[in-house]
């Protein structure tokens, strides 16, 4: 009645039996060890905010037919907390939604081994872009919030394409409208990137309205708008659980 779509240290995602593939006609309860969890309708559920190597007890109420399972969640290798990497100075902490993380959220991800997850406890994170590295995870916890910053002096410019350097070949690195044209770099960007998953309960905010992206929607100024993710010549990515709204496209 039940398949595991994913584990991860810090929680599951779990598809349900169904004849829709979508949502099911009445809603049902989550219960973790006894204590109800959520309430959802989906086919698929996700439960994180949980704790590495931990057994759990998971029921459902709800469902025409009774289910209950234990699932243990994957043992944590490194788990990078991002704040570690922040400034913590008279001039803005890392996570506060007015510094720009930046730096500090690129540091974490580039310096951590293969195989870890970065974490982002809550907090709003505003940055010009994340850039994924094959390997490592991404576990934005509920409360989490990666938010592109408005301001497009922080946000740098990919070219739509990349020549060989004799111009026999070429590759592209954005796109607008599926045409290989200069782009900002989108909130979560990811080149030649494989084995990365981004889950949690956290959000992606494209800062869209903000920006005034919105506002002239077709006009070109510089490049053209950024999405809240990219990905080009990727392989084995995964985004679970996240919440992503308010895109600049």
């Amino acid at each position: 009645m039940y398949k595991i779509l994913m584990e991860t240290p810090f929680g599951f995602v779990v598809e349900l039996d169904g004849e829709s593939p979508y949502r099911r006609q009445r809603p049902y309860d989550i219960f973790i060890n006894g204590k109800f969890r959520a309430r959802g309708d989906g086919n698929i559920f996700s439960a994180f905010g949980l704790a590495p190597n931990t057994e759990y007890d998971i029921e459902i109420k709800g469902l025409d037919k009774p289910l209950r399972f234990v699932r243990r969640t994957q043992r944590a290798g490194y788990v990078i907390n991002v704040r570690d990497f922040g400034d913590f100075s008279d001039f803005g902490e890392s996570g506060d939604g007015k510094k720009n993380d930046t730096l500090a959220v690129n540091s974490a991800i580039y310096t951590a081994p293969v195989g870890s997850v970065v974490r982002f406890p809550r907090g709003v994170y505003l940055v010009g872009s994340v850039m994924l590295k094959s390997g490592v995870d991404i576990y934005l916890e509920e409360g989490a919030e990666l938010r592109q910053s408005p301001d497009r002096w922080d946000l740098a410019v990919i070219k739509g394409y990349q020549k060989s350097y004799g111009h026999e070949e070429a590759v592209a690195n954005a796109s607008w409208e599926g045409n290989p044209l200069d782009s900002y770099v989108s909130l979560i960007y990811g080149r030649d990137v494989r084995d990365v998953r981004v889950y949690g309960a956290g959000a992606l905010n494209g800062s869209g309205r903000e920006s005034g992206f919105w506002n002239e929607p077709k006009v070109k100024k510089t490049a053209w708008r950024p999405r809240n993710v990219f990905l080009a010549y990727c392989c084995n990515i995964t985004l679970a659980g996240i919440t992503s709204g308010n895109s600049a496209a």
